[in-house]
């Protein structure tokens, strides 16, 4: 996958889990910058790329996310 389709996924991803459709997203976004962030909604993110995109995070990958750009990473290396 390109940079471009990973941030597009994980902008439809993000916008669904979250019920906001103008969330726009950066790769210093944390969750603490995205209103309405909470472990719950991480967890339907989480699942959410997996299933759109095929791939399997692990627990240790997950638990290394500190930003949107950390994330797109470990996409990165997974669908290349």
């Amino acid at each position: 996958m390109t940079d471009a389709e990973i941030h597009a996924a994980l902008t439809r991803v993000f916008r669904q889990a979250l019920d906001a459709p103008a969330l726009t997203l950066t790769d210093e976004m944390r969750g603490a910058d995205i209103p309405g962030w909470d472990s719950m909604t991480y967890v339907n993110v989480i699942a959410g790329i997996e299933g759109e995109l095929g791939i399997e995070l692990t627990t240790a990958e997950i638990d290394a996310v500190n930003t949107v750009g950390d994330l797109a990473g470990f996409i990165r290396a997974k669908t290349r």
